[in-house]
């Protein structure tokens, strides 16, 4: 029963969100964290569709002093992702069920996300409107339509990480 629960559980989570889970790779993990690079302390980090957790446990063991937010729609993969940061000891991570596109970014410095290319267009409109000038935001495979990346690099083996920053001079 629990095993079947479970698999319920993963496919309801692929059928029913944006974007269904695909764990991060190791070598793009670590070429966004690279691209994020050392944040100031206390810096406020939002990783929108969070998954099990490993991209925000990985931007913290970086930067101890980082608050993070995860946010995902799948109950599952937000119970794992509070859980293995509990057992880790990340009491500076949370993590929030719920949807992306309803989830406030005021006072964020830096979102994450990898999902897919027709979520974009709506979360770069959400990007404009509600974060600071200043704030950055990380799209790993997909890039903003419209958009001119700040800084866009290749990952080993395929695909490419895009780096935006907030400029209101535009406006």
């Amino acid at each position: 029963v629990a095993i079947g629960a479970l698999a319920c559980a993963v496919l309801w989570s692929a059928i029913a969100a944006d974007a269904p889970w695909v764990p991060l790779s190791r070598r793009a993990t670590q070429t966004l964290i690279a691209l994020i690079g050392p944040l100031a302390p206390g810096a406020t980090v939002v990783d929108m569709g969070s998954g099990d957790g490993r991209v925000l446990r990985a931007i913290a063991r970086r930067n101890p002093t980082m608050r993070g937010i995860g946010i995902e729609q799948s109950y599952l993969l937000t119970a794992i992702a509070r859980q293995w940061s509990a057992c880790s000891g990340y009491r500076h991570l949370s993590f929030r069920r719920g949807d992306f596109k309803r989830t406030s970014l005021g006072g964020t410095d830096v979102v994450t996300c990898y999902l897919w290319s027709n979520v974009m267009p709506t979360l770069g409109e959400k990007f404009q409107r509600e974060l600071a000038p200043g704030s950055r935001m990380f799209s790993v495979a997909f890039a903003i339509p419209g958009w001119r990346p700040h800084r866009t690099v290749a990952i080993p083996n395929g695909g490419s990480c895009y780096e935006y920053v907030i400029d209101r001079s535009e406006d």
